[in-house]
């Protein structure tokens, strides 16, 4: 499980981080935030196509997280959700 946060300068670089996050399962939790599970072959792949994407002005982190960890989130306001774990999966109610 992963947190990607993001400030990119470029409107079109943005749309395209956007886009590889979606394309790679990530759920957006913000609008620079990103939330989702990827094994070790898909992160490979998007590590390389996000590394490709961002400028040196950009700010990309990727953040991992365990279940354990997750479940002691807190939201609040116009994200506020629930979480519920199913078996290594995560959904947002």
């Amino acid at each position: 499980m992963y947190w990607l946060l993001y400030d990119i300068c470029s409107q079109r670089r943005r749309l395209k981080v956007v886009q590889l996050c979606k394309d790679h399962g990530l759920r957006r939790i913000q609008k620079s935030c990103f939330f989702g599970i990827m094994d070790s072959a898909d992160m490979k792949g998007f590590e390389k196509e996000m590394a490709e994407l961002v400028g040196e002005e950009d700010s990309v982190c990727m953040i991992p997280v365990n279940q354990s960890m997750m479940e002691r989130v807190k939201l609040w306001g116009k994200g506020e959700t629930e979480l519920k774990f199913e078996e290594e999966e995560l959904y947002f109610l």
